[in-house]
């Protein structure tokens, strides 16, 4: 089966798994992660990195009421392949973001140029909040990197550290 993925608006949003808007066990959204993606599509092509098919992840989108978005499924690849792959399609790196969470998610972004978001365990609602509120501003004004992209680096350091 073909991958379906919607390009075409400049910018790229990958999520690194269900788990970025989902809490696991309940297969709810996150506070805040409908809206936000719903905002998201309309400025970006989003896709979610899966570890199952993509019909099963579709699903589990879509009994959890999220919008609809594209999906890559991983297949035993690193996250970096599947970025490359997806930023392959015309993406400028600073035109493209990684919400993840963990080293693996934060190497990749940072292999390929690319800009990281880290959706912080536990505190999910409010990453999702700043994302919208400060993170996505800055993607869309070019203004991410540096100082903005220094600061969500260093905190996601902070934690994994202390986790």
């Amino acid at each position: 089966m073909a991958m379906q993925i919607e390009t075409g608006k400049g910018f790229l949003v990958c999520l690194a798994g269900p788990f970025c808007a989902m809490e696991q066990e309940e297969r709810v959204p996150f506070n805040g992660a409908k809206e936000a993606i719903e905002l998201l599509v309309k400025v970006a092509d989003v896709v979610e990195l899966v570890s199952t098919n993509s019909r099963a992840a579709r699903s589990e989108w879509s009994s959890a009421g999220l919008p609809m978005i594209g999906v890559l499924p991983v297949r035993r690849r690193d996250v970096s392949v599947c970025l490359s792959e997806l930023m392959g399609r015309g993406y400028e790196p600073r035109c493209c973001l990684l919400i993840g969470c963990g080293k693996k998610d934060l190497a990749a972004a940072q292999e390929l140029h690319a800009l990281f978001f880290p959706m912080l365990p536990g505190q999910e609602a409010g990453c999702w909040q700043e994302l919208v509120e400060e993170g996505l501003p800055k993607l869309l004004h070019g203004t991410y990197m540096g100082a903005y992209q220094q600061r969500l680096v260093a905190r996601h350091n902070s934690l994994l550290r202390e986790g």
